[in-house]
């Protein structure tokens, strides 16, 4: 199996070159020297049309590759540009070479994103450079190219610059295997399988807890590393962390919990990535009963005696846990 790469980037309205809200995302695949970008935005206001432009950076100088244009339908914006990943956008540059994505609309609109972690700032942008640079010779047919009809021999010798298509308008092809979202890279061996689309309101959601993540102090109040990427949060916090369970805010037991130590416990499970609220809590026959009655039927003491019976917990403090409803994607450093 060659080498695969598959990872999610949120783009952002740029007014003024000020970072606003998310406007949705781009999901990226690498597979067979192919590079597949799918646009899915939206609150796209006012657009007849947006040019995409991939950038890499030289110095202070971002080099702005051009990789095709799309029109939105109402506010919405979805199409897909592929290219090769050895040659973005027929350029001397690879996918790994790349800072990120911006998209410039009319009216000194702008979208973008960036995948090196430094602030996207216009006037830093080179849109020249490769009048002065001999172009690479590798040709990247465009997707909306007709796999039907054969091109003569004079216009295979033509380049053309990838465009960017509606997805809905591109042609058919075989089926391609997609590849677990669990890891940005696959190896020999691993496992192949489908994952479903992401709605806005989930990119929202994973957006909602990166930001908690920023705003919390991990900490790891386990002996073991069953449980990873460990907050401490509070009740109002559950509205961010997952829409399906933010009811439970007002679930008697965890409020219980949370008076009594003034935290609840937000991680994720490391063997199965999944994530869990915890209510702080001591281990006895009484408040197991209540635990389950309330929905919380997993407990995990903080320091755990050597014995594994349950009767070795009697007495001991630690959380009461369940799973909860939060977007099935995991992209290696979380969400």
């Amino acid at each position: 199996m060659s080498e695969y790469k598959r990872f999610i980037a949120y783009v952002y309205e740029y007014m003024q070159e000020q970072k606003g809200s998310n406007r949705g995302f781009i999901k990226v695949e690498a597979r067979n020297s192919v590079c597949k970008m799918d646009f899915h935005l939206t609150g796209i206001q006012g657009q007849d049309k947006c040019s995409i432009y991939a950038y890499a950076r030289e110095g202070k100088e971002c080099r702005a590759i051009f990789l095709g244009t799309c029109a939105p339908r109402g506010d919405k914006l979805e199409c897909r540009v592929q290219t090769s990943e050895d040659q973005i956008g027929n350029t001397k540059y690879k996918l790994g070479d790349l800072g990120g994505i911006i998209l410039l609309g009319e009216g000194q609109k702008m979208y973008g994103t960036e995948w090196d972690d430094v602030p996207i700032r216009i006037q830093e942008f080179s849109f020249s450079w490769m009048d002065k640079e001999e172009p690479a010779q590798e040709e990247v047919p465009p997707i909306n190219e007709s796999p039907q009809e054969p091109r003569k021999e004079e216009e295979q010798e033509e380049k053309k610059e990838p465009d960017a298509v509606p997805a809905s308008q591109e042609p058919e092809q075989p089926p391609v295997p997609e590849v677990n979202e669990t890891a940005l890279e696959a190896g020999p061996g691993e496992t192949e399988g489908s994952v479903p689309e992401l709605t806005i309101e989930e990119i929202q959601q994973i957006e909602d807890i990166r930001q908690l993540k920023e705003e919390k102090e991990a900490f790891q109040p386990f002996c073991d590393q069953d449980m990873m990427e460990c907050y401490k949060i509070i009740p109002r916090d559950l509205e961010r962390i997952s829409r399906r369970d933010q009811a439970l805010a007002n679930n008697n037991f965890l409020l219980h919990g949370y008076y009594n130590y003034h935290h609840l416990l937000f991680a994720r499970e490391k063997e199965s990535k999944q994530y869990i609220l915890g209510v702080p809590g001591i281990y006895d026959h009484q408040e197991k009963f209540m635990a389950v009655m309330f929905g919380f039927p997993n407990f995990k003491a903080a320091r755990p005696s050597e014995e594994e019976d349950a009767a070795s917990q009697m007495g001991q403090f630690g959380y009461w846990y369940r799973l909860i409803d939060t977007p099935d994607l995991y992209q290696g450093d979380g969400f």
